[in-house]
C-alpha cells in the first residue's frame, strides 16, 4: 500500500495552483517531467504523444529538442501554473464537462502526466472533454511553440466559447 503515496491525491498532498506540497513536510514537490498524449476514440493506431523532461532540457516524441533553454523550462512551467492544470484533478475544473453534455460519437482521448521528484505522479485526462482552462493553457502553447501541440483545432469551435466562460472564472474570478 505505501506505493500509494506516488500517486499524487488530495490526501497526501496539498494540489494548488502553483504546485504540489507534500502534507507532512510541507514541501512543494519539484516538476520533472511531462507527457502528454491524445488520439482519437476510434484510433487506427494513430496517436501521438510529447515528452518534456525538464531536468535534461530535452523533448521527444512529436517534438525532439535536446536543448531547452532555462527561460523556455521556466516558460513552461509558468504555463501550467497560469492555467491552474495541477489543479484540473478537480472536479471544479471540469464546469464545462458538467453542464454541457458532448454529442458526438467518437471524438479524442487525452492524458496529461505530470512526474515530480520521487516518481510521484498526477494523472489527469479525458475522452471528449477538457478542463475549463484546457483552451487558454493550448492557446498560449501555440503562441509560446508555434504548434498545436495540444490540438486545439480538435475542439470544437462552440465549446472553445464555453471552455473560455469557465476559464474567466478560474483566472479572473
Amino acid at each position: 500500500m505505501k506505493n500509494f503515496k506516488n500517486i499524487i491525491n488530495p490526501f497526501d498532498y496539498d494540489i494548488c495552483n502553483d504546485g504540489v506540497y507534500d502534507k507532512e513536510t510541507g514541501d512543494k514537490l519539484s516538476l520533472e517531467y511531462i507527457e502528454y498524449g491524445h488520439e482519437a476514440v476510434l484510433h487506427f493506431g494513430i496517436g501521438y504523444n510529447i515528452y518534456v523532461d525538464l531536468l535534461k532540457g530535452t523533448t521527444s516524441g512529436l517534438i525532439e529538442k535536446d536543448d531547452l533553454s532555462n527561460d523556455e523550462i521556466e516558460k513552461i512551467v509558468s504555463l501550467l501554473e497560469k492555467n491552474r492544470v495541477y489543479e484540473w484533478v478537480f472536479d471544479e475544473f471540469w464546469n464545462k464537462a458538467i453542464y454541457h453534455k458532448w454529442c458526438g460519437f467518437d471524438g479524442y482521448n487525452w492524458y496529461l502526466s505530470l512526474v515530480f521528484e520521487g516518481n510521484k505522479v498526477l494523472n489527469i485526462g479525458d475522452g471528449n472533454d477538457y478542463p475549463d482552462t484546457f483552451v487558454n493553457l493550448a492557446e498560449e502553447v501555440i503562441e509560446f511553440s508555434g504548434k498545436d501541440i495540444l490540438k486545439l483545432k480538435t475542439v470544437y469551435e462552440d465549446d472553445i466559447k464555453i471552455y473560455k466562460k469557465y476559464a474567466e472564472l478560474h483566472l479572473n474570478g
